[in-house]
């Protein structure tokens, strides 16, 4: 006879990877001051905040300072990275550090993704993709939209996702560890 306490191995499994996906959590309302550490990163006028859960699930929260006009988004990796975009600006900070890794050369920046397989990010602008390591861009490519692009899912080292060519959404592909990307629509810009 079983305990209500009893969980079967996969049952455990699932619940460490739910936990292990509620690491980051853009916030829309501000803590109140005290209330929980903050942590600066180019933090003036509008901000973005979001809430971390580092490895000894301590939580605290990183101001970040906006970019040019761009999106905000945030997704972490497995090797306790996460790649946060305030207002166009990307941020590359260790989550139980608390340390700034890198800070993106584009301050436009709509999207991003975490691509576990290969310990990378994909961020994109209205216009291309970008790849980023935990430290630099290592990758982008040329234009492929003419004003809007989608990331969808990441499966298998393979991105998907959707770009805006003059009169519909169009879907592509970008194989991660080949640069390569397909899509039956080719921007002539």
């Amino acid at each position: 006879m079983h305990s209500n306490n009893y969980y079967d191995g996969k049952a455990i499994i699932n619940i460490l990877l739910h936990a292990q996906n509620m690491k980051l959590e853009i916030l829309t309302n501000i803590p109140e001051s005290g209330s929980i550490d903050e942590v600066r990163f180019d933090a003036f006028g509008d901000c973005t905040w979001v809430k971390f859960v580092d490895a000894d699930c301590i939580e605290w929260v990183g101001v970040f300072g906006q970019g040019w006009g761009g999106g905000v988004d945030a997704c972490q990796n497995s090797s306790g990275a996460a790649f946060v975009l305030s207002g166009g600006q990307g941020y590359v900070v260790d989550i139980n550090s608390r340390k700034l890794i890198s800070k993106t050369e584009c301050d436009y920046l709509k999207k991003v993704i975490s691509c576990d397989e290969e310990n990378i990010f994909v961020a994109a602008t209205d216009t291309d993709l970008r790849v980023y390591s935990d430290a630099e861009l290592i990758f982008s490519t040329e234009r492929i939209a003419s004003d809007g692009v989608n990331l969808s899912t990441f499966n298998n080292g393979v991105l998907a996702g959707e770009v805006w060519g003059f009169d519909k959404w169009y879907p592509f592909t970008f194989d991660t560890t080949k640069r390569t990307y397909k899509c039956g629509w080719v921007c002539p810009l």
